[in-house]
């Protein structure tokens, strides 16, 4: 288990934030949010934020089931590294990114919960993935931000900015 230094080098890199309001194709299904307004609608809603934690749930409770020793030896250790080594930088260029599209805190509390669950995913990628959050991903490397769900999960597809 290790994140891999392609996977740091990928998120270090990601072109954050940079293609805000443009519609593009993504590799994903979504619907293209124009409106900050709707931005923080959708971003600090309930079903974007269980969506979120369910998926969440679903990986702690897979390791915590199937592999519970290396869960319990590495999971808190590991995301503290990840807090402290990378998380600062790349808050930074998603803040000033941020101040310039005129979109509140809540967005980079909502993304920095995304990235480390990213940075997790990658740790333990030998025992688990997820599709919704290699969705996430490439949103992001595409320079959008995804922010809600239009309809009922699986079905539907991502709110993107």
């Amino acid at each position: 288990m290790n994140i891999s230094k392609e996977f740091i080098d990928k998120i270090l890199n990601c072109p954050w934030l940079q293609n805000c309001g443009k519609k593009d194709s993504l590799e994903v299904g979504a619907a293209y949010l124009d409106k900050t307004a709707d931005v923080r609608k959708y971003i600090v809603s309930l079903k974007w934020e269980n969506l979120c934690l369910d998926k969440q749930g679903d990986f702690t409770t897979y390791l915590f089931k199937n592999y519970r020793d290396e869960f319990n030896k590495y999971w808190n250790e590991t995301v503290r590294m990840i807090k402290k080594e990378y998380m600062p930088a790349i808050s930074d260029r998603i803040n000033e990114r941020l101040l310039r599209l005129g979109l509140p805190g809540d967005v980079l509390d909502d993304m920095k919960m995304n990235i480390v669950s990213l940075f997790m995913l990658e740790y333990y990628s030998e025992y688990y993935s997820c599709d919704f959050y290699e969705s996430i991903l490439k949103i992001y490397m595409a320079g959008h931000l995804p922010c809600g769900w239009k309809g009922k999960y699986p079905e539907g597809k991502f709110l993107v900015f």
